[in-house]
């Protein structure tokens, strides 16, 4: 639905109207323009096939692994993605004296 949304806003459309309750979703065509970036994503080559049952758990895994180039939204996940890869940095410095990848940011408790 998040992504729904921000694809109907951006063709200029809403799910309601300023008053909050009058339906507008259906009212010009930003919700077909944003149905039709929404398929033509989803049947595109190399589309995830599991992109209609996404959610944030599997967008961040998918980006944490390097499959995934972008993800919709969610940006509370970015945070999440950051710390488990200070975490492997952490583990793989435990065993090296030194991390080549290690930054200010990376504080490790040992």
């Amino acid at each position: 639905m998040v992504w729904f949304n921000t694809l109907l806003a951006s063709a200029g459309g809403s799910v309601v109207g300023p008053d909050g309750t009058t339906v507008t979703v259906a009212d010009g065509d930003a919700a077909q323009q944003a149905l039709t970036v929404m398929k033509r994503v989803a049947t595109a080559k190399g589309a995830d096939p599991s992109i209609s049952q996404g959610d944030e758990a599997s967008s961040r895994l998918g980006m944490e692994s390097g499959k995934s180039a972008f993800q919709v939204n969610w940006p509370f996940v970015l945070p999440g993605i950051m710390e488990n890869a200070r975490r492997a940095i952490c583990r793989t410095s435990t065993t090296r004296a030194t991390s080549p990848v290690r930054t200010p940011e990376t504080r490790c408790s040992r």
